[in-house]
C-alpha cells in the first residue's frame, strides 16, 4: 500500500497531462491580440528589483473583455523587456497569491508556484494560510519546482519541513559591478491559529534578529529589502524604525504600484492590487545604494505581451485537474434557496403563448445565451470561477452542475438576473423578484472595466422590455 500511495501522484499527473492534450480547447492561447507592444519601460543600465504581490487569486485575467492586465502567463516577456539580464535583476513577490483555501485555490496555489519558477521569480513571501498548505503537505511541491519561500518570522527548524529559508542572499552583477542584496519576507497571521501552529513569531523582532545576525546597519552597502503583506500602520511604523532596511514593500490598496513614503533610511512601496503591474526599481550600479535615487516604474502586464508557452502548459494542467476532479459538481460549497425554491431554466420562461415566449426568443439571440460555448472554446468550462458568471445558480444547491446534468442552466439565463423560477412557474400571478444578482457581481471593475461608464450601452445589447426602464444599480 505504501508504494501504491507514492505512485498515485505520478499516475494522477500523467492522467491530467494526457487528458489535457485530448481536451485542449479550439482557441489557440498563444495568439497575441492586436495592439502595440508596451515597451515604454525599457532596459535600465543598472540593477533591477522586480516586485509583485497581492494577487487575490487572480492567476489570469478572465478574458471576457479586451485589454485586461495581469496574470502569470504574460509576465515572462514583461520582465525580459525591462530587465533582460537575469544576473542583474532580482524578481520577488510579496504575496499573498490566494485569498481562499478551497480545493480550486489549492490547485491554483500549486500552479502559481510552478509558474513563478518558470517566469524566473527568485523568491516569494507567503501568508500563514499559504504556508500551512506547504507545511501540512496539502500542496506537496518539490523545492526545485518553485521559487525560494522566504519566511523570516519562522524558525529554520520549522522551515526545513518545506525547504523554506529565513532570508535570501544574492549578489547582482551588472557589467562586472557587484551588489549584495538580502531579502527578508514576513508572513502575516503570526497571531492566528495557523501561525501559532507553525510557531510564527512577531515580525519586527524577527527582522531585528536577522539584521543583528548578519551585522547589517545604517549606511551599509548591502541592499536590504523587506517584503510584508501587512497593512497595519503600527507594523509599518515599527519596520520603518529598523534603520538597516533600505526598501520596505507592502500590500497596496490602489490600482498600481506607488512609492508612498521615503524615510531617512528607506523607500516604502505599495504594490497595488491584483498584480496587474510589476514594480521595477532601478538601482544604479557601481555606487553605494542611495534610496533617494531609487526610481519606481509601474509596468503594466498588458495583453499585448506574448504568452509564455511553458506557463500556458501549466495553466492547461490546472484546468484539466479541475475537470478530472469535477470540482463544479462535487467539490464546491452550495447554498440553499429561500423556502425550497429551485432554478427551472430559461426554457420554462418561454413555455407557451401565456408566458414569455417572445422575450425568450429574443434572449436566445443574445451573447448571454452562448456564454458556456465561449468558455468551452478556451478550455475554461470546468473552472468554477469562470462558470459562476456563465451559468445559472452555480453556487446554489439546485444550480448548474454540468452540461449533461443541468443543460437548462448552461447560459446566463433569465434566472441569473431575476432569480429561481420554480415558484413563479407554479404561481405565475404572484409577484416575481425583479433583481436576483447585481450585474456588477460579474461585470466588476476587473472583468468589465468599462461597464460602469457604458452601462446604458451594455443594457441596449440585452434589451428585452418595452418602454422606459431604469438601469439597475
Amino acid at each position: 500500500m505504501k508504494n501504491m500511495k507514492k505512485s498515485w501522484p505520478t499516475i494522477y499527473v500523467g492522467l491530467v497531462l494526457a487528458l489535457s492534450a485530448f481536451f485542449a480547447g479550439a482557441a489557440d492561447p498563444t495568439v497575441v491580440p492586436e495592439g502595440p507592444k508596451q515597451t515604454d519601460h525599457k532596459k535600465y543600465d543598472g540593477y533591477s528589483i522586480i516586485l509583485s504581490g497581492n494577487w487575490q487569486g487572480q492567476i489570469e485575467p478572465c478574458g471576457c473583455t479586451e485589454k485586461q492586465q495581469g496574470g502569470i502567463d504574460r509576465r515572462t516577456e514583461t520582465i525580459n523587456i525591462i530587465a533582460p539580464e537575469p544576473k542583474s535583476r532580482l524578481v520577488l513577490d510579496a504575496g499573498p497569491l490566494i485569498d481562499k483555501f478551497d480545493r480550486q485555490n489549492q490547485l491554483k496555489f500549486d500552479t502559481f508556484l510552478r509558474s513563478m519558477k518558470v517566469v524566473g521569480y527568485d523568491a516569494v513571501a507567503l501568508t500563514a494560510g499559504e504556508l500551512k498548505l506547504l507545511y501540512e503537505h496539502t500542496v506537496d511541491l518539490e523545492a526545485s519546482l518553485r521559487p525560494s519561500i522566504i519566511c523570516s518570522n519562522m524558525s529554520q527548524d520549522k522551515l526545513s519541513g518545506f525547504s523554506g529559508v529565513r532570508y535570501l542572499q544574492r549578489e547582482l552583477d551588472y557589467g562586472g559591478k557587484k551588489q549584495s542584496v538580502v531579502v527578508i519576507g514576513l508572513s502575516d497571521g503570526y497571531d492566528s491559529p495557523a501561525g501559532e501552529e507553525m510557531e510564527l513569531i512577531e515580525p519586527v523582532s524577527a527582522v531585528k534578529s536577522i539584521v543583528s545576525e548578519l551585522g547589517l546597519g545604517k549606511g551599509d552597502e548591502v541592499l536590504l529589502i523587506c517584503l510584508t503583506q501587512g497593512d497595519q500602520d503600527e507594523l509599518l511604523a515599527s519596520l520603518k524604525g529598523v534603520e538597516a532596511i533600505d526598501m520596505l514593500v507592502c500590500r497596496g490598496v490602489g490600482d498600481e504600484p506607488v512609492i508612498n513614503d521615503r524615510t531617512e533610511t528607506a523607500v516604502v512601496c505599495d504594490l497595488g492590487v491584483l498584480s496587474k503591474y510589476v514594480a521595477r526599481f532601478a538601482v544604479a550600479a557601481g555606487v553605494k545604494p542611495d534610496i533617494k535615487q531609487f526610481r519606481l516604474d509601474a509596468v503594466p502586464v498588458h495583453s499585448s505581451f506574448n504568452l509564455d508557452k511553458a506557463v500556458v502548459a501549466l495553466m492547461d494542467e490546472y484546468q484539466m485537474s479541475m475537470r478530472v476532479e469535477n470540482l463544479i459538481a462535487e467539490k464546491i460549497d452550495r447554498l440553499g434557496l429561500e423556502a425550497g425554491n429551485q432554478f427551472a431554466g430559461s426554457a420554462s420562461c418561454g413555455n407557451g403563448p401565456e408566458c414569455h415566449g417572445e422575450i425568450y426568443e429574443k434572449w436566445s439571440q443574445f451573447k448571454h445565451a452562448q456564454a458556456v460555448p465561449t468558455l468551452v472554446a478556451v478550455n475554461r468550462d470546468y473552472d468554477p470561477e469562470c462558470m459562476e458568471c456563465h451559468t445559472v445558480g452555480l453556487r446554489y444547491e439546485s444550480g448548474y452542475r454540468s452540461v449533461q446534468e443541468t443543460p437548462e442552466l448552461a447560459a446566463v439565463g433569465c434566472e441569473m438576473c431575476h432569480g429561481p423560477g420554480m415558484f413563479h412557474n407554479e404561481y405565475p400571478t404572484e409577484p416575481y423578484r425583479e433583481i436576483f444578482t447585481s450585474c456588477e457581481d460579474c461585470h466588476n471593475d476587473y472583468h468589465s472595466p468599462e461597464f460602469k461608464e457604458k452601462r446604458e450601452e451594455y443594457f441596449e445589447k440585452i434589451k428585452h422590455w418595452e418602454g422606459e426602464r431604469e438601469y439597475w444599480d
